[in-house]
Order: C-alpha cells, then structure tokens, then sequence
C-alpha cells in the first residue's frame, strides 16, 4: 500500500511537472512571436520609407517648413488709401516728390483732372519701414478728409509657394539626370515632356514669389489731393446758374407735356371717332 501510494504521488508530481513545462515553453513562443511581429513592422516601414523616397522627403520638407514659420519674418503686405484736402495745389507734385526722394520710394503712378475741384492722385510704392512715417507726411500736407490702411499677412501662403517651388526643382534635377541616361527616343520625349511642365510650375511659382516679394518689400499708399468745396460762386451768389436752371427745368417740362399729348392723341381721335358714329345713330332714330 505504501508503495502505491508512493508511485501515485511520483506520478501526480510528474503530470504537474509537465503541464507547467509545457505552458512555460507556450509563453515564450508567444514572446518570441510579439518581438518578430513588431520587428517586421519596423522593418517594412523602414523599407516603405527607401521605397518611396518622395513621400519622406516631402514630409520632411513640409515638417520643416512649418516648424520654421514661427521663426521666419512675418510677410505682411500693408498699403493705405488717403484723401487729402489743401488750400494750395501750385507745388503739390513737387512736396510729394521731395518726400517720395527723402524715403527711397518711387512713383508708381499719378494723374490729375478737374471737375468743380482740381484733383491729384499719386500711387507710391514705399519701403515697409518707411511706410508709416511717409504717411504722417503726406498727412501735414493738409487735413485728412478719407484714411483708410490695411495690413494683410501672407506669411502660410509664402511659405507654401517656397515649399512647392523647392520640390519642383528637385524634380527637374530628377528628370534631368534621367534625360542623360534616356537613349531611346521615346524614352527622351516624355522625358521632355514632363521637364516642360515642371518648368512651366517653377516660372509660375517663381512669379508669384516675385509679385509677393515687391508687394511686402514696398508698401503701396494711394493719395489724393484736392481743393476744399467752394463757399459761394463768383457769379453774384450764383443767381445767374439758379436762373439758368429755372429756365432749362421749364423746357424740360414743356417737353414732357409734348410727350404726353403724344402718347394721348391716338386716344382723342379714337374717342372722338366714337363719338361722331354715336351722334349720327342718335340724329337718325330721332328722325324716324
């Protein structure tokens, strides 16, 4: 009985021995298996990235562009629209000039006309440091009668255009390494076709670059300049103008009179047509 009971326990020590053996050796496998899975994740993302050159390096462009943003000057485009009323016309152009000269700007354009008033105008295009005080400026000049400025940022926009412009250049590199290696000539054509409209991106770019760069690096101020309103006419407290207008408001009156019986004389005659059938009618039932 003792040695029964003895194997028993021999046996049942071994059967747990077992079971822990085995599910130790399933633990690991598993282990072994999460380490592999996570392994070939980063090894097919690392293979994705030397696959597809173009998208990291884009991103990256893109990442580094937008992290500079806050660092980069601010691109701000500013111009103002002023009216400007003055006693003495005689050597406006010459004023605005002298100050134009003082604070390296330059006329952009200028025209003057008359109605009751003389008028001037002046486009200038200003360096942006200089632009607030060449308006306190032109403002001595005169009274302001219209002030209107504006400050518009294009600080994203400008940063996407020079990102964009970037990877057009590299893609023309690309295409014209690929140029020099083509031999055949089919090859060769699409290449050049495709080089085309690379660089038909890159002078568009290239061109609103441009135009951003002069409308921040010079500030645009609009100024007009004109008499003040007249108090009186010259022409005795302007009596003979009242006088002309009473007279042409009279013909203008006469006239829509004419116009008015001419659009009613249709009207007359055929109610005077009726009128004449039913005269007749009634003098001959009388006679009866």
């Amino acid at each position: 009985m003792i040695k029964k009971a003895r194997i028993s326990k021999l046996l049942l020590l071994f059967f747990i021995f077992s079971l822990l053996f085995t599910v130790g050796c399933q633990g690991n496998q598993n282990i072994k298996d999460q380490s592999n899975v996570q392994s070939s994740m980063k090894m097919e993302s690392r293979s994705n990235g030397l696959a597809n050159p173009e998208v990291s390096k884009k991103s990256a462009v893109q990442s580094s562009d937008y992290n500079k943003q806050e660092a980069v000057d601010r691109k701000i485009i500013k111009e103002a629209n002023l009216k400007i009323i003055t006693k003495d016309l005689k050597n406006i152009e010459k004023e605005v000039t002298d100050i134009i000269n003082n604070y390296d700007g330059y006329l952009a354009d200028s025209n003057q006309w008359q109605s009751n008033r003389k008028y001037y105008r002046f486009t200038i295009k200003i360096p942006q440091k200089h632009f607030q005080s060449v308006v306190n400026k032109l403002e001595k000049i005169g009274s302001i009668n219209n002030k209107q400025i504006s400050s518009r940022d294009i600080t994203r926009q400008y940063i996407d255009l020079k990102a964009r412009l970037k990877n057009f250049k590299a893609q023309e590199k690309r295409y014209l390494s690929l140029l020099d290696q083509a031999k055949e000539v089919e090859d060769i054509l699409k290449i050049e076709k495709e080089l085309n409209r690379v660089r038909r991106n890159i002078e568009q770019l290239q061109g609103q670059l441009n135009y951003y760069n002069n409308k921040i690096s010079f500030s645009t101020i609009n100024a007009t300049f004109t008499e003040p309103k007249p108090v009186i006419n010259n022409n005795s407290w302007g009596i003979i103008d009242s006088f002309k207008q009473s007279i042409q408001e009279f013909i203008d009156s006469i006239n829509s009179i004419i116009i008015i019986i001419g659009a009613l004389l249709p009207w007359l005659a055929l109610i005077l047509l009726i009128s004449a059938v039913i005269y007749k009618i009634y003098q001959q039932r009388n006679k009866k």
